[in-house]
Order: structure tokens, then C-alpha cells, then sequence
């Protein structure tokens, strides 16, 4: 009866073995294994003008791109200035489609024809966009200058 606990221990920790090296195999295949991130539309460096990633659109197919910003600033600005770099070359205050915005007020940036890089479905977009407006402060005029950039996949 010794002989055959002796066998079965050995075959349970044979076996325990072999399950431990199969586990750490896949482990170790699964950590080198590409991973496909997906491609998420967002902002970053905008202050007080705020870019409202969900509305982020590069349309490959209407060859366009459009982003929908909010006056966060407080009080009414009026913008004077826009310079996109990148994958969009615009420097045109006509880009948003209004240029005075009281406070808590939406515009949007369009991007569109031989200004927007040729980019298919899937393919990522990069623009760094400058946004120069004049604020009321107190009376005084005062000039900013917010720069961001917006990335995402062309859809």
C-alpha cells in the first residue's frame, strides 16, 4: 500500500509540474503578445476653452474634421486668432463658427478639403491647435493665447 501512495504522489506532483509550466508558458507568450489599443479621440492642454472630446470627428469619407469647444473662461471672449499644425493647416478665424462667445457658450472647429490630411478609417490624426481670444477683465482688454492638441482616428 506505500508503493502505491509513493506513485500517486509522484504522479499528482509530476502532474502539478507540468500544469505550472504549461501556465507559465502562456504567461509569458500572452506578455509579449501584441496588444491593439484602441483608438480614442481626445484633447489635452486647452485651460479655459474647453474641447469636448466626445464631439471630436475626422470623417474620411466627408473629409472633415470637427470639434466642438465651450467658452470655460468666465466671461464673454472674443477670438482673433487660430493656427492649426499637424494634420490640419488652418490660420483662419473663420474656422469656428462664431468668434464671440459668452460665457458657458459652445462653438465648433471645422477642418475640411486640402486643409485636413488624406487619412482612411482607422488611421490616427494629430493637430496642435493655437487659439488666441481677448477677455474683459475688470474693463481692461486682456489677451490670451491656449494651445492643445487634438488626436483621435480618422472614422
Amino acid at each position: 500500500m506505500y508503493t502505491k501512495l509513493k506513485g500517486f504522489a509522484f504522479g499528482f506532483v509530476l502532474g502539478a509540474c507540468v500544469v505550472f509550466l504549461f501556465m507559465f508558458l502562456v504567461g509569458i507568450v500572452l506578455w509579449f503578445a501584441p496588444t491593439s489599443q484602441p483608438c480614442l479621440n481626445h484633447c489635452v492642454g486647452f485651460g479655459k476653452i474647453k474641447c469636448l472630446e466626445p464631439s471630436i470627428k475626422f470623417s474620411s469619407t466627408e473629409d472633415k474634421l470637427s470639434v466642438a469647444f465651450i467658452n470655460g473662461a468666465g466671461t464673454e471672449i472674443n477670438i482673433i486668432g487660430v493656427n492649426a499644425s499637424s494634420d490640419c493647416t488652418v490660420n483662419d478665424v473663420n474656422a469656428f463658427n462664431k468668434t464671440v462667445l459668452e460665457a458657458g457658450e459652445v462653438m465648433r472647429f471645422s477642418c475640411r478639403g486640402d486643409n485636413l490630411a488624406d487619412k482612411q478609417i482607422g488611421e490616427p490624426f494629430t493637430v496642435t491647435l493655437q487659439i488666441t481670444y481677448i477677455q474683459k477683465i475688470a474693463g481692461m482688454a486682456v489677451t490670451h493665447r491656449e494651445e492643445g492638441i487634438i488626436q483621435g482616428c480618422a472614422e
